[in-house]
């Protein structure tokens, strides 16, 4: 009777080892996914406060360089557009001011960098037609401490601090433009201010790029 029972208990004994091993397994398995996720979740947290910390101004002037944080840095604020009165010879050909405003302002809309409210950083154009002849100047002027210390380091620093607390003034920070003769042509004028425009956006994009997000 007892021989007869051994092969039993043997077996029972086989099956109880291997249901406390798969389920040892299962508990392992279970606290090593536990410890992958908290370590995935807290990495995810870290790096999105990383991501959340502030540029200082230092920051960006380092990351820049002294010349583009002076020309183009506005941490993305949309800017507003200044487009100077056309010449009689301009518009003899059919320039409008008008048409010059609508290519320009369509395009920083679309660039999501327009706001016709900004009076102190805008692109100032200025579109000169002399008989067959014409050229554009595109600069892009911003309202500045005009002895900003980016600018200027040779003056004595208590009257630099003075002048940078009560002197502010409209400058031209960055600029392009074109020469060239139009054969009557309005539309190839407009041509290119379209392309001067597109530079001028590829630019800003790309120095304003850390807080244009």
């Amino acid at each position: 009777m007892s021989g007869s029972l051994s092969p039993a208990i043997n077996g029972a004994s086989r099956l109880s080892r291997a249901v406390q091993y798969y389920w040892s397994a299962m508990v392992r398995r279970t606290i090593l996914t536990s410890v992958v996720s908290l370590i995935l979740s807290m990495g995810i947290i870290f790096s999105s406060q990383a991501e959340k910390k502030e540029l200082t101004e230092q920051d960006i002037l380092n990351l820049l360089g002294e010349r583009e944080y002076v020309e183009l840095w506005t941490a993305c604020e949309p800017v507003g557009l200044n487009i100077a009165s056309l010449s009689d010879d301009a518009r003899g050909i059919g320039l409008k001011k008008e048409d010059i405003e609508i290519a320009i302002r369509s395009r920083l809309r679309a660039a999501h960098i327009f706001d016709e409210k900004n009076l102190f950083s805008y692109p100032y154009v200025h579109v000169r037609v002399v008989g067959l002849a014409f050229s554009i100047n595109f600069q892009f002027t911003q309202l500045k401490r005009i002895f900003d210390s980016t600018v200027s380091k040779n003056y004595n620093l208590a009257l630099k601090r003075l002048l940078d607390e009560y002197f502010v003034g409209y400058v031209t920070t960055w600029q392009t433009g074109v020469l060239g003769t139009h054969g009557d042509d309005a539309d190839y004028i407009l041509s290119s201010i379209y392309k001067l425009t597109d530079r001028f956006i590829d630019e800003y994009l790309r120095v304003n790029a850390p807080a244009c997000k």
